[in-house]
């Protein structure tokens, strides 16, 4: 007898073996908001690290701003220029610590007087100034300055002559008081011949460097930083000036400090004539390369 029953568990399609997938987890897949958050953050990091500057060249900036100072410290005109700022600030604020003290132990003039004595020291200006600036138009920085300062260091003169003794025609009781007012007028009429010549000389000097020498005062140029320079020279001038004036009418009289401001302003003179209105510079600076 034949078996006919048919072995099913034999047939590879006998059994079944079903294999489900796992389910997904929800909470792995990225959201659309977590997506923007984390875009958003990669490009926060981006700008920030292109806004670095590269340590050459945070080192390349460092250096011109040293050279700048190095160049424009070393140039002679440029020297000049902040002696006769310092000088003439320190001569000008000196007159409010002696003027009043001495016309009126010379003169017996009062605080009214006094100031009179100042507006004429300021006044003249008003009007002089316009014709300094269309005078060195015309001519030049050097000439105008020049005559300014030698005019500047005889009147200073005279005011040390002014109510002494020493010559009888100057004295107090005769022409001295009026000697006294006429040079302090004269003194601020040919003042801007000579205060005016920083910005025109320093604005040459840096122009001049940057010709011979392109970007050697970095990207943004110096005309900024030459600026502050006057600056700090004419508040210089202005801190040391009282010390000084006081100092010297107390040392060695009224007289002798005019004197000495006479001096002082025939040298400026000679500085401004050896080294002011050259085309360029008189000293010489590296290749730009070498920076």
């Amino acid at each position: 007898m034949v078996d006919t029953t048919l072995d099913l568990d034999r047939r590879p399609y006998g059994r079944l073996i079903m294999i489900e997938s796992p389910p997904k987890d929800s909470s792995t897949q990225p959201t659309a908001s977590s997506q923007h958050k984390a875009d958003e953050e990669e490009a926060l990091e981006a700008s920030e690290t292109t806004n670095l500057l590269s340590p050459s060249q945070d080192s390349q900036n460092s250096h011109s701003a040293f050279d700048f100072w190095r160049v424009m410290l070393c140039d002679s005109r440029v020297l000049t220029v902040l002696l006769v700022i310092i000088s003439g600030t320190t001569v000008g604020t000196s007159f409010h610590a002696t003027l009043p003290l001495h016309v009126q132990e010379t003169f017996g003039w009062g605080p009214g007087k006094t100031g009179f004595l100042f507006s004429c020291l300021i006044a003249p200006g008003l009007l002089i100034g316009p014709l300094a600036g269309w005078v060195r138009d015309r001519i030049g920085v050097r000439p105008p300055a020049v005559v300014a300062l030698i005019l500047q260091a005889v009147l200073q003169g005279l005011l040390g002559i002014a109510g002494s003794d020493r010559v009888s025609w100057a004295s107090a009781g005769k022409w001295g008081g009026a000697i006294y007012i006429a040079s302090i007028m004269a003194i601020g009429a040919t003042r801007p011949f000579m205060t005016g010549i920083g910005p025109t000389e320093l604005t040459v000097a840096v122009k001049s460097h940057q010709e011979k020498n392109s970007g050697i005062f970095g990207p943004t140029g110096g005309m900024s930083r030459v600026f502050s320079m006057m600056e700090v020279a004419a508040s210089l001038g202005m801190t040391i000036g009282p010390i000084i004036g006081g100092y010297l009418k107390e040392m060695v009289g009224y007289d002798y400090m005019s004197w000495t401001w006479s001096v002082l302003y025939i040298i400026l003179a000679v500085l401004v004539m050896s080294f002011l209105g050259s085309k360029t510079p008189d000293n010489t600076t590296a290749p730009e390369e070498s920076y």
